[in-house]
């Protein structure tokens, strides 16, 4: 990410950070960039060619919270051109066992960003939870899966903007106790948009509001329209709003960075 002499080149490639433990992970207050993209003029202008990467993983079993990312913190791999071969934010919780969450909330100054690239957050106990929390997201790629089989995504607020591919995931196709559960109203871009759990829900008066047809692949749908079988205290899907699938239809949560 050395500083580009010509404003008119992209140069260099962005880096990598990796971070590992087996207890409590938190990012609080923090800044990580990866790659750069300074406007032309700048001061010591760092513009990249390619994305860089960041690999947030826990390992513990144990740990109430396994990963904490605070509404002061950013996870950056940016990139000034619309051509440039994107990087992957990956963030992981490990273990097969055991409750804990991973905690991600973004406020007003918090932002997770791949330009061109991929985010790519999973949780894989069997009874792991995600919490997304006023998200600021925004990649060309973005999965999010709490992927044991009593497992719960929690997402409230903000924006999830995908360019290409949005998957929000809880459990497996067989998953007879996984949940989304959508806590307050938030917006949700993506050329296709896929929502798999076994039960959905929207809070009432929430509007889970959409730029394309949402695919919600569900045996539980507790909100109100889009096909869902909700009474009138539920929420409801706005914008382009939502087809409902049975879930055994859905399709696979597919690699980090892929579609």
């Amino acid at each position: 990410m050395g500083s580009n002499a010509d404003p008119a080149v992209f140069g260099g490639n962005g880096g990598t950070v990796n971070l590992t433990a087996g207890d409590e992970l938190d990012i609080q207050n923090s800044t990580i960039q990866v790659s750069s993209s300074d406007p032309a003029g700048a001061a010591n202008r760092r513009s990249s060619a390619t994305g860089g990467n960041i690999n947030i993983t826990n390992t513990a079993t144990t740990t109430a919270t396994a990963i904490l990312i605070d509404s002061t913190s950013q996870l950056l791999s940016l990139l000034q051109g619309t051509t440039g071969k994107g990087g992957l934010i990956q963030i992981q919780a490990t273990a097969a066992t055991g409750n804990s969450h991973i905690s991600i909330t973004s406020g007003a100054n918090g932002k997770i960003e791949a330009d061109n690239g991929a985010i790519d957050i999973r949780h894989f106990s069997d009874q792991g939870v995600i919490d997304i929390s006023n998200p600021a997201m925004i990649a060309d790629i973005i999965k999010i899966a709490a992927l044991g089989d009593n497992s719960t995504l929690n997402v409230g607020g903000g924006l999830i903007s995908a360019t290409t591919l949005l998957r929000l995931y809880a459990g497996n196709l067989n998953s007879n106790n996984s949940t989304i559960n959508f806590t307050s109203s938030v917006q949700l871009n993506g050329n296709e948009i896929d929502i798999v759990a076994h039960t959905v829900n929207i809070a009432g008066g929430a509007v889970v509001t959409t730029n394309s047809i949402a695919n919600v692949y569900t045996t539980v749908a507790n909100y109100t329209g889009s096909g869902g079988t909700g009474g009138p205290g539920t929420g409801m899907f706005g914008g382009q709003m939502a087809i409902t699938h049975p879930q055994v239809n859905a399709p696979p949560i597919g690699a980090p960075g892929g579609p």
